[in-house]
């Protein structure tokens, strides 16, 4: 099937912001897992939701690795007020 060229110019602008739009969202993850893991699960468990997650395989990876180094460390342990909702988190995965 012929494509007009406004046509194939639409199509490369939709690829192009489709890109542009998944560096952001990739970059907000992974800013967002360094500040407050929590958030980080929680934004994981949205992206999976929605059936996305093969654009930010990588970025769904580090999350836990982060979570786990920050609960891990002696610095959080002292702790005690987790809600039930980040404990349920930390389960997940």
């Amino acid at each position: 099937m012929f494509l007009s060229e406004n046509a194939k110019l639409q199509d490369e602008d939709i690829r192009i912001r489709h890109a542009k739009s998944l560096k952001g969202v990739k970059h907000i993850l992974g800013n967002m897992a360094k500040q407050n893991p929590i958030e980080g699960l929680s934004m994981v468990l949205s992206i999976q939701r929605l059936g996305i997650e093969y654009h930010f395989e990588e970025e769904i990876q580090a999350v836990p690795q982060r979570q786990q180094l920050m609960f891990g460390s002696q610095t959080y342990r002292g702790n005690d007020d987790h809600e039930l909702s980040e404990v349920a988190l930390q389960l997940r995965d």
